[in-house]
């Protein structure tokens, strides 16, 4: 074979090498290689098990339905959660971030204690963001019902929301719920009539409860709305 014929081939083998690396660096191919079906989705992704997850968290409010007859009140809004997960990051490439199913990777046991009823749906499952250096921004809608206390004076008419956000399972030992904010954020929020929103707050508490010994962290929100003017 000669030295023509040779080179020939090397040129072609190295076309065919640098194809094949355009090709692994597609989403589409690259990334599903990062989801592991034996990993076990429930084990927080910390690399000890003494280490604390760390969950950014933001509640932003669309709409609140206040039934006077009932003393309630339906939120809908959605939420922002951030998380770290290094079992999901990738090096290399030029894909920067793709859009998961949390289903198929941890996502932090999160609800809302006192919803009515306690077992009502109240999430909305949407893609997650999954960026190459592990982290996570997931944004659900979510839409739930609590009970509220009305106070009505000669001059004043208000009524106050209360809800509480935690995780079901983790102790503040295994995670941190860290505040985006100490307000509900009202900036999408829909002019819905007899009712508008006139405060709201979060703030981080941590109580222990008769099943355990753990003590376990939330966040308590509140909304305390006003007569609109007409």
């Amino acid at each position: 074979m000669s030295r023509v014929t040779i080179s020939l081939l090397l040129v072609a083998v190295a076309g065919f090498a640098s194809s094949d690396t355009e090709v692994l660096v597609n989403e589409e191919l690259a990334i599903p290689s990062l989801f592991s079906p034996t990993r076990y989705l429930m084990v927080r992704p910390v690399s000890n098990p003494s280490e604390k997850i760390r969950v950014s968290t933001g509640v932003s409010l669309v709409d609140v339905d206040f039934q006077e007859s009932a003393n309630t009140a339906t939120l809908g809004g959605w939420l922002q959660l951030e998380w770290l997960d290094q079992r999901v990051s990738w090096s290399g490439g030029n894909v920067t971030n793709t859009r998961v199913n949390p289903a198929n990777i941890w996502s932090p046991d999160l609800t809302v204690y006192d919803r009515l009823p306690v077992t009502a749906n109240w999430v909305l499952p949407m893609p997650a963001v999954v960026y190459r250096n592990g982290k996570v921004l997931n944004v659900p809608p979510v839409s739930f019902t609590v009970r509220c206390q009305r106070r009505q004076t000669d001059t004043q008419d208000r009524v106050t929301c209360p809800f509480k956000l935690g995780s079901w399972t983790h102790s503040v030992e295994e995670m941190e719920l860290v505040l985006k904010s100490k307000t509900i954020s009202t900036d999408e929020m829909i002019n819905n009539g007899r009712w508008t929103v006139e405060s709201t707050s979060l703030a981080y508490k941590e109580r222990q409860y008769d099943c355990c010994e753990e003590m376990y962290g939330h966040i308590q929100g509140e909304i305390v709305l006003k007569p609109q003017l007409s």
